[in-house]
C-alpha cells in the first residue's frame, strides 16, 4: 500500500467568489453550490441558487463526475462526491474541488475527508480562529494511503451497504414518529375538525 500527498493523487482547486465573476455581455445562468449544500451528498440540482456569469469566466470553477467537493471554512469538513445532475455546476467561496487522477475511488476519499482524525489534522494550523478552516496548502498535504484496486473495491461497496442502511433506519424512523404522532392524536385529541 503506498502512501502519497494527496496533491500528488489529485488536482486542487478553490471555489469562485460570485461576486468577482464577471457578468456583463453573454453571461449565462448557472447553478451554484455553496457551502451549505454540501454534505454527504450535494443538494438536489434544482434547489441551487444560479448565478449570472460569463462562460469563459467559470469553466476552472465548473463540476465534473466524481469530482469531490469539500468545504474548507467552519468546524465541519463535509465533502461529497459529484454525480452526472451536478455536471457544470459552478462551486462557491469556501469550497475546493479535489479532481483525483484515478488511483483512489472518489467515494474513499469523501469519506476519509469526513473522518474526525482527517479533520484534525486539517484544522491543526487554524485552531483558536474565530472561523475554523483549512486551505489548499494543508489539503494537498495530506498522507494518504492508497489501498490495491481490489481492496477499494471491497471497501466502496461497505461504504454503500453502510449508506443504504442508514437511509434505511432513517425513513423507518420517520415512519414510527408520523405512525406514532397519528395514534396520539387519533386516541387524545378532542379538537374538532373546522
Amino acid at each position: 500500500m503506498d502512501t502519497l500527498r494527496l496533491r500528488d493523487l489529485a488536482t486542487l482547486s478553490a471555489g469562485a467568489n460570485p461576486r468577482l465573476l464577471p457578468t456583463s455581455g453573454l453571461a449565462q445562468k448557472y447553478p451554484i453550490l455553496s457551502i451549505r449544500d454540501v454534505n454527504q451528498s450535494l443538494t438536489d440540482i434544482d434547489d441551487l441558487a444560479k448565478i449570472a456569469a460569463l462562460p469563459a469566466s467559470v469553466v476552472r470553477f465548473q463540476l465534473k463526475t466524481d469530482d469531490v467537493v469539500v468545504t474548507t471554512r467552519g468546524a465541519d469538513v463535509r465533502a461529497a462526491v459529484v454525480g452526472a445532475t451536478h455536471v457544470g455546476t459552478v462551486i462557491g467561496a469556501n469550497l475546493a474541488i479535489v479532481r483525483i487522477h484515478g488511483q483512489l475511488a472518489p467515494v474513499l476519499l469523501a469519506a476519509f475527508l469526513r473522518q474526525a482524525v482527517t479533520r484534525e489534522a486539517l484544522m491543526r494550523d487554524t485552531a483558536g480562529a474565530v472561523t475554523p478552516g483549512f486551505t489548499l496548502k494543508a489539503l494537498g498535504g495530506l498522507a494518504i494511503r492508497v489501498p490495491s484496486p481490489e481492496r477499494q473495491r471491497m471497501l466502496v461497496e461497505y461504504l454503500a451497504a453502510a449508506s443504504a442502511y442508514r437511509e434505511d433506519l432513517t425513513r423507518a424512523l420517520e415512519l414510527r414518529e408520523l405512525a406514532s404522532s397519528s395514534l396520539i392524536t387519533s386516541e387524545l385529541s378532542a379538537l374538532e375538525a373546522r
